[in-house]
C-alpha cells in the first residue's frame, strides 16, 4: 500500500514536460490575443457609433450654423432697408421744410401783389368816376389822359396775371407737400413693418443660439467619450503589440533570422533631418489648437499635410511595417518601426503598398495620399511617437524639406 502511494506521490510530484509548458504559454498567449482582438473590436465599434453620433451632432450643428447665417443675412438686409428708409425720410422732410419755405415765399408775394392790385383798382376806380384831376397833374391833352388810363389798365391785367400764377404755383406747392407728406407716412409704416421683423428674426436668432449651445455641448461630450475609446483602443494596442513581439520571440528561437534589426541610436540620430513623407504644406501643426468646428481646444498629435489625391507617401526613415490596416479614425494607417520604441504613423492614405512585416527603406513608397477616414479632403496625418508618446514631427522633419 506505502509502494502504490509513494509510486502515486511520484507521478503526481513528475513536472510538465517542457514542450508542454510551451504549448501551455503559446495557449494562453493566443486566448490572450484573441481577448485583445475582441476588446479591439468592442471598442471600434463604440467608436464607430461616437463617429457617427459626432457626424449627425456636426451635420445639425451645421444646418443651425446655416439657418443662423441666414437669419443673420435676413437682419442685415432689413437693418439696410431701415436705414434707407431713414435717409429717404430725411431727404423728403428736407424737401418739405424746403417747399414750405416756398410757400411762405410766394404767399408774402402774392399778397404784396394783391395790396398793389387792389390799390391800383382803386386808382382806376377814381380816374373813371371823378378823371384824372384828382389823382394825377393836370394833362397837357384828352389824348394824354386816355393813354395814361389805357397804360394803368394793362398793368392791372398783368398784376392780376402774376397773381394768378402765383396763385396756380402755390397751389402746385401745396400738392407736392401733400404728397412728400403721404410719402413720409407710407415709409414710417414700412420702418415699423421692418422693425417688427427685425424683432422676429432676433428672436429666431437667440433660440437658435440657444440650440447651437446645446448641441455643441452634446458634441464636446461624445468628443470626450470617443477621446477615452481612442485611449482605450491605443493600451489595447499596445497589449497587442507586446502580445505580437512575444509571439514573435517564440518564433525566433524556431528560427533565429530576422528580417530586420534596429541598430541602437540610429533613428535618434536623424532627428531634425528626416524627410517630408509627402509633397504638400502643412494644414495643421502639433499641439493645442482650437477647433474650428465649436472653437474648443484640442490636441493635435501630429501634423496635416495638405496633398494631391494618388500623390505618393514615403517612409521618412527605414524600418518594419507594425500595421497597415485601416483603423477608425484614421483611416488606412500604416505605422513604421524604427527601434528603440520610435515609431512614424501614415494617416488616411488611399492604397496601402505594404503588409505587416515589410521591411521598407529610406524613401520607399508605402502607400498613395487619400481622403479614407475623412471628410476635408486628401490630406496626410503623420505622427512620430515615441513609446506611444506623441511628439513634434516638425522637430524631426528637415527644415525646409
Amino acid at each position: 500500500m506505502f509502494l502504490i502511494l509513494a509510486v502515486s506521490l511520484g507521478w503526481i510530484m513528475v513536472p510538465p514536460a517542457r514542450g508542454e509548458t510551451v504549448a501551455h504559454k503559446k495557449s494562453l498567449k493566443k486566448m490572450t490575443r484573441k481577448k485583445n482582438v475582441v476588446d479591439i473590436r468592442l471598442l471600434e465599434n463604440r467608436i464607430s457609433a461616437l463617429e457617427k453620433e459626432a457626424n449627425q451632432l456636426s451635420q445639425t450643428r451645421l444646418n443651425i450654423v446655416r439657418q443662423l447665417d441666414d437669419v443673420n443675412q435676413s437682419i442685415n438686409q432689413r437693418r439696410l432697408r431701415v436705414s434707407l428708409v431713414s435717409q429717404e425720410n430725411n431727404e423728403i422732410t428736407r424737401e418739405i421744410k424746403r417747399l414750405e419755405k416756398k410757400q411762405k415765399a410766394v404767399i408774402n408775394t402774392i399778397d404784396q401783389n394783391r395790396s398793389i392790385v387792389g390799390e391800383r383798382l382803386c386808382a382806376l376806380h377814381r380816374i373813371r368816376g371823378t378823371g384824372s384831376w384828382s389823382l394825377f397833374s393836370k394833362p397837357r391833352s384828352l389824348f394824354d389822359f386816355w393813354k395814361r388810363q389805357q397804360t394803368l389798365t394793362v398793368i392791372l391785367a398783368s398784376d392780376v396775371d402774376l397773381v394768378k400764377k402765383q396763385a396756380a404755383d402755390l397751389k402746385k406747392l401745396e400738392q407736392t407737400t401733400l404728397l412728400l407728406e403721404g410719402e413720409i407716412r407710407e415709409k414710417q409704416r414700412l420702418d415699423s413693418r421692418l422693425n417688427l421683423e427685425i424683432k422676429a428674426l432676433e428672436n429666431q436668432k437667440a433660440k437658435r443660439q440657444a440650440l447651437l449651445a446645446e448641441v455643441k455641448g452634446k458634441r464636446a461630450l461624445t468628443k470626450a467619450a470617443m477621446v477615452s475609446a481612442r485611449k482605450a483602443l491605443v493600451k489595447t494596442m499596445q497589449s497587442l503589440k507586446k502580445s505580437s513581439l512575444s509571439s514573435d520571440d517564440i518564433s525566433e528561437k524556431k528560427s533565429p533570422a530576422r528580417k530586420w534589426k534596429a541598430e541602437k541610436g540610429l533613428f535618434l540620430s536623424r532627428r531634425g533631418r528626416l524627410p517630408m513623407p509627402v509633397d504638400g504644406h502643412i494644414l495643421s501643426k502639433f499641439g493645442t489648437r482650437i477647433d474650428e468646428d465649436d472653437k474648443t481646444f484640442t490636441f493635435q498629435t501630429g501634423v496635416d499635410i495638405r496633398v494631391d489625391m494618388g500623390e505618393p507617401v514615403k517612409s521618412v526613415f527605414r524600418g518594419e511595417i507594425l500595421y497597415a490596416d485601416w483603423l477608425k479614425g484614421y483611416g488606412n494607417l500604416i505605422i513604421i518601426n524604427h527601434g528603440d520604441n520610435y515609431y512614424t504613423l501614415y494617416a488616411h492614405v488611399e492604397e496601402l503598398f505594404k503588409q505587416k512585416g515589410d521591411v521598407v527603406e529610406d524613401r520607399e513608397v508605402i502607400a498613395t495620399a487619400g481622403d479614407t477616414g475623412t471628410v476635408r479632403g486628401p490630406y496626410l496625418h503623420f505622427e512620430v511617437r515615441h513609446h506611444d508618446k506623441p511628439m513634434d514631427p516638425l522637430k524631426w522633419l528637415k527644415k525646409g524639406a
